[in-house]
């Protein structure tokens, strides 16, 4: 791109001084460099220089700042006044530029002299307009454009004029067609030498206020004057506006939010009716929540009311479509919506829809898979070409920053102007590492009808609330359409002692400055200040011993903020350790996506599943692979031993493996009518196993044939249990509770859980018997309860309150739930249902310590301890005697929320798997 760039000054000394050095930084070589020097004189100086070639490009940022420094000495005190230090450059684009001079004037205000087709240039030969009585004098200059309004980018006006020394500031104002009002947009100071005055505009919503419908444009100048002033004239020799067109033509997009069919249907399909009649879109986006509770007739009803829409329709799943009736896991979403994550690219705009689901779950998460492709996604395109991102979380609950911040880590080298949202079922947005997050609200009951639409123009992007129910069209943000002005800084050094945690910063790049920078540990405690040293490190000393609840040993994070002048929050993260004894972390195994599966352990290997779509066998002594097993989807299954000592698993590909536990070597698969994501049991040469459509399956452990099978209204996820020839099975269906002749596949008894289309995931845990009881939990009302192993009948239920779908486990003798979000632990006597001990492991008893929070991470008891497993990286091991704190371990530091599977625990190991990709094992002893 040719380039050249003109820097005017205009000033003056209070005495005469050495030369005016005026000079610009090299970006490149971060230097000043004199580019032209001035007289240091008390008589006024005016000084033009021109720069011109590719050499330009040294003194203009990657943000496209410019710095100018103006620099002279004496051999005494002065003062230098500055009247004005401008630069303009000028380049070559793909736009297109036309330029206008004015066809007619009106005079307002006073007379005139002069011909208007004289003010096509500059040559001394000025129109004159001399006030009025009343010492006002005003013009309007009308221009006829013939551009098409959509493709316009800048609107720039150049006038040269002159007034009469005193008189008032002269406006500069446009008139806005709606109101017929003039809106002042540039203002100049009157003086008898003539000025060159440039103003631009570069919002197509502005310039559209002033364009009326024939393409006519009025410029309005005024100005006036004191009766000390007097009469006065001001001369005018050059009127201009100019357009540049044709690089972006405006367009609009739509996005609807949380249907929640069946529910919201009436309400979607009057948006659908508004988006068609009325706006008329490039395309529509639905972010998510197209379900309810993702049933067959759900997804069936979104489908057909999807097809009434005229135009393009995009889908994002949302956590509705893929946590409940989705015994296929996000297959049933690929089979009948489409893929889970997508980008095209638009009018010059790149759109990505992103997966921010998790299987089964409530919360978000994007897998490092789609983080790896996201970043080839955006490499593959030019780097500042805008990026809108669209997914259904925004990583709001539970203050999710560091999952925000991953998806804004992958895109922070490209021109990501928002990330669109839905899931709160409000309007609200924040922004972060300088990209606004927006969230809008929800379709299902909400009796307003809302969506929004996206207006995006050369400049900027316009989001604009709207209702169907009465066609309303309100302006809610705007942002730029170049967003690339990014701080980028480093946390250097991380050295914790004793109570205090020595934190380093290094800001690379703060084109907006930096006004403070601040950092805490593990997104909770207090903050502290870091203050910047000569060297420009930031730098400062955390006091752990403020923390409540307290640090243990173990790995964290450190959290840095950075707040430019401009008030925007800055991120960055860095994990670091503190030394145990015991437990201590044996070793940390990554997999290429995020881990679901839970652990199985054996003398010499750990195996686990990983929605990369492999199952791994790691050493398990020093955490090194030995070899791994690729399948075609996702592997949630937890793997289990059969009786000739192989390894059985399940894979979303719809097939059971076989595989020798030594070498990997597939012994034998069997394809069944859905994804196998369930946790199979294994005894005397048989395999039980839950599968998407629906059915228990038994398997000839030696062969792979199927036995028999079992049709169930959802799916078995959880490992069911084997008592006396009977295998009692939790299904995530109304029902729940089941008792199968483990031999013949034949029905002894079903439960009545009586649950709706939601609670029945109190399901998804494993069967426990202690004490001849089988003990679940109530759907009811999520409650500790057991059922009558010969009928199945609710025979007892607790009032311990908000257990939920969080998995329950027992030594024989003792039965131990967990509840308020897995931070209290119960322990239940199997024969009386009397409470043995309780344990509180929140700080102060308060709902405000997030630490111990667990995410459908079952109690495991390992035979002499309860091992609880919180989802941000907290391990913690109880006496079952008596809820004593027996030792804990912060396994995991950032990103923050790491466990939501259910650990394996023998004697002496612990193995935690976590939706960062990651295996980690706690070695302890007693």
């Amino acid at each position: 791109m040719k380039r050249t760039m003109y820097r005017h000054y205009t000033g003056n000394t209070s005495e005469e001084t050495n030369v005016i050095w005026l000079s610009l930084y090299r970006f490149d070589t971060q230097n000043w460099e004199v580019v032209g020097t001035i007289p240091g004189s008390t008589e006024e100086v005016t000084r033009s220089f021109v720069l011109s070639g590719n050499g330009i490009s040294a003194y203009i940022s990657e943000e496209g700042d410019i710095q100018i420094r103006v620099y002279n000495s004496a051999s005494k005190e002065f003062i230098r006044y500055t009247d004005c230090v401008s630069v303009t450059t000028v380049a070559n684009s793909q736009s297109q530029q036309k330029v206008y001079t004015p066809t007619t004037f009106v005079e307002e205000y006073g007379s005139s002299e002069g011909q208007i087709e004289k003010l096509d240039h500059i040559d001394g030969q000025s129109m004159k307009f001399y006030s009025d009585n009343n010492r006002k004098s005003a013009v309007q200059f009308e221009f006829d454009t013939d551009i098409d309004i959509d493709t316009i980018g800048e609107v720039t006006f150049v006038v040269a004029l002159k007034s009469k020394n005193g008189a008032n500031t002269q406006n500069l104002s446009l008139k806005n067609v709606s109101t017929g009002k003039f809106a002042v947009v540039k203002t100049a100071s009157s003086s008898d030498n003539y000025e060159m005055i440039r103003f631009t505009l570069d919002s197509l919503r502005e310039i559209e206020q002033y364009i009326d419908a024939n393409g006519k444009l009025t410029l309005r100048i005024y100005n006036s004057a004191s009766s000390s002033v007097g009469d006065f004239t001001r001369e005018i020799d050059f009127v201009q506006m100019s357009i540049t067109y044709g690089r972006f033509t405006r367009f609009e997009v739509a996005q609807l939010s949380d249907v929640h069919e069946l529910i919201g249907s009436e309400n979607f399909k009057a948006i659908i009716s508004e988006i068609n009649s009325n706006i008329r879109p490039a395309f529509s986006i639905i972010t998510g929540d197209i379900s309810d509770h993702g049933t067959p007739a759900q997804y069936e009803l979104y489908l057909q009311d999807k097809q009434l829409f005229d135009g393009q329709v995009y889908t994002t799943p949302g956590n509705h479509d893929v946590r409940w009736w989705n015994a296929n896991g996000k297959r049933t979403f690929t089979n009948q919506v489409g893929p889970l994550y997508q980008s095209f690219t638009y009018g010059g705009v790149h759109f990505v829809l992103l997966d921010t689901t998790v299987n089964f779950e409530l919360d978000g998460k994007i897998g490092k898979a789609q983080l790896q492709w996201l970043k080839s996604d955006l490499d593959s395109i030019p780097a500042d070409m805008p990026v809108i991102l669209f997914g259904h979380h925004p990583f709001k609950i539970n203050n999710n920053v560091t999952a925000r911040h991953e998806l804004l880590s992958a895109t922070k080298d490209s021109n990501v102007i928002a990330f669109m949202n839905g899931h709160v079922h409000y309007y609200g947005n924040v922004v972060e590492d300088g990209v606004p997050i927006n969230y809008i609200t929800y379709i299902k009951d909400n009796p307003n009808q809302d969506f929004v639409t996206i207006e995006f123009s050369e400049n900027y992007y316009y989001i604009y609330k709207r209702k169907a129910t009465d066609h309303s069209k309100e302006l809610w943000l705007s942002g730029r359409m170049n967003n690339t002005r990014k701080l980028r800084m480093t946390i250097t050094n991380i050295t914790a002692r004793d109570n205090t945690v020595d934190v380093a910063v290094q800001i690379e790049n703060a084109p907006d400055g930096v006004k403070s920078v601040q950092a805490r540990i593990d997104n909770y405690g207090p903050y502290t200040q870091l203050i910047k040293n000569e060297g420009g490190i930031w730098s400062g000393s955390i006091d752990t011993g403020l923390y409540t609840p307290e640090l243990v040993a173990g790995t964290h994070f450190v959290g840095v903020e950075a707040f430019d002048n401009e008030n925007k929050k800055w991120t960055e993260y860095k994990d670091y350790s503190t030394p145990s004894d015991n437990p201590t972390i044996k070793w940390v195994f990554e997999t290429g996506d995020s881990i679901q599966s839970s652990a199985t352990i054996n003398e010499a290997n750990v195996y686990v599943g990983s929605n990369d779509g492999n199952l791994y066998c790691i050493d398990r002594d020093t955490g090194s692979q030995k070899w791994c097993i690729q399948t075609g989807d996702f592997v949630i299954s937890k793997p289990a031993i059969t009786s000739e000592g192989n390894i059985v698993f399940g894979s979303g590909d719809e097939f059971v493996y076989c595989a020798s536990a030594d070498d990997g070597n597939i012994i034998w698969n069997t394809k069944l009518g859905g994804s196998v994501l369930s946790d199979p049991l294994t005894s005397e040469g048989r395999v039980f196993i839950g599968c998407g459509d629906g059915k228990i399956y038994c398997l000839n452990s030696a062969s792979g044939e199927i036995v028999w099978e079992y049709q169930t209204d959802g799916l078995m996820r959880q490992r069911p249990i084997l008592e006396n020839g009977i295998l009692y099975a939790f299904v995530r269906d109304t029902y729940i509770w089941y008792a199968i002749d483990a031999s013949t596949g034949q029905l002894i008894w079903r439960g009545n859980a009586n649950t709706d289309e939601s609670l029945f995931v109190c399901g998804d845990v494993r069967p426990v018997i202690a004490n001849g009881k089988l003990w679940c939990i109530d759907a009811q009302n999520t409650r500790p309860a057991y059922l009558s192993l010969d009928t199945g009948e609710l025979a007892w239920t607790s009032t311990l309150e908000k257990v939920s779908s969080r998995g329950m486990t027992t030594n024989g003798s003792t039965v131990f739930y967990s509840s308020n979000s897995g931070r209290q632990i119960t322990a239940f006597d199997a024969e009386t249902n009397q409470v043995v001990w309780q344990k509180d492991l929140r700080y102060d008893n308060k709902d405000r310590d997030l630490q111990e929070m667990q995410i459908d991470s079952a109690l495991v008891y390992n035979g002499n301890s309860l091992i609880h497993v919180a989802e941000r990286g907290r391990i913690t091991a109880l006496n079952p005697d008596n809820g004593e704190i027996l030792w804990c371990i912060d396994a995991a530091g950032y990103p923050e929320r790491v466990f939501w599977s259910t650990p394996e625990a023998t004697d002496g190991l612990v193995i935690a798997t976590g939706i960062d990709g990651k295996v980690y094992a706690v070695e302890y002893t007693h």
